[in-house]
């Protein structure tokens, strides 16, 4: 028997180009519905980005780059969205999250 309230406590994190996209907020928002019915939290690149800004666009570029790495590492799992984007590979940051997190920090990958 599956117990639902242990999954629940399993944090998914959402990578992937979407977030460059203007309905970024709203595919990420379904993404985690998804994750709720099956039981997980999904957590995105785009929750909690709304601390302090920093000057500079290089500044607030590493900003984010630490929070979202941050959220990661606190993460069960990683989904991520590797379909080529802008060129004939992944997303570069959602790459970033296989080698900088990803194969070390945390338990399971599913691309």
């Amino acid at each position: 028997m599956i117990d639902r309230k242990k999954l629940m406590t399993k944090t998914v994190y959402l990578a992937g180009p979407e977030v460059f996209l203007e309905e970024a907020e709203d595919l990420f928002n379904r993404k985690k519905e998804l994750c709720k019915r099956y039981g997980f939290t999904g957590v995105s690149p785009l929750d909690e980005l709304d601390g302090p800004s920093i000057t500079g666009t290089l500044n607030r570029a590493f900003q984010i780059s630490h929070a979202n790495e941050d959220k990661l590492r606190k993460c069960d799992f990683l989904i991520a969205n590797i379909t080529p984007f802008r060129s004939p590979s992944a997303d570069i940051g959602t790459a970033l999250c296989f080698k900088k997190n990803g194969c070390k920090l945390i338990k399971t990958i599913l691309t």
